[in-house]
């Protein structure tokens, strides 16, 4: 990310909520501004706000690095093993009888029409 904004200049990153305080940006803006660059946040109503150093990382971020942390860890330690699919599931026939399995075909239209809120 940070070399994303040092060579290509002006980045904009997305959230999915409207306050940056609450969305994975926080994290994103405060290690950009550790590395000195300038970060503002951009308002609904398009005006923008600097970002403050230092903001405290909100506990959903803290517990699902924690857990990202754990996952490395097992991977590393031969704990925790890829899923392995089997040869039965990818063969011809299975594709094959997947394939002709008759499809329930739905008409949205008309489930929208009849639906009582949308």
């Amino acid at each position: 990310l940070v070399w994303q904004a040092k060579h290509r200049g002006r980045t904009a990153f997305l959230g999915q909520e409207e306050d940056w305080r609450t969305d994975g940006r926080l994290a994103v803006a405060e290690e950009l501004a550790k590395h000195g660059h300038d970060v503002q946040h951009i308002r609904s109503d398009g005006s923008c706000e600097p970002h403050v150093l230092g903001m405290p990382t909100p506990d959903f971020l803290v517990q699902e690095e924690a857990r990202l942390r754990k996952l490395h860890a097992q991977r590393r330690a031969g704990e925790l093993g890829r899923i392995e699919k089997s040869a039965v599931d990818r063969s011809t026939e299975a594709v094959a009888r997947a394939l002709a399995t008759e499809k329930v075909q739905f008409d949205i239209a008309a489930e929208l029409r009849d639906a009582e809120n949308q």
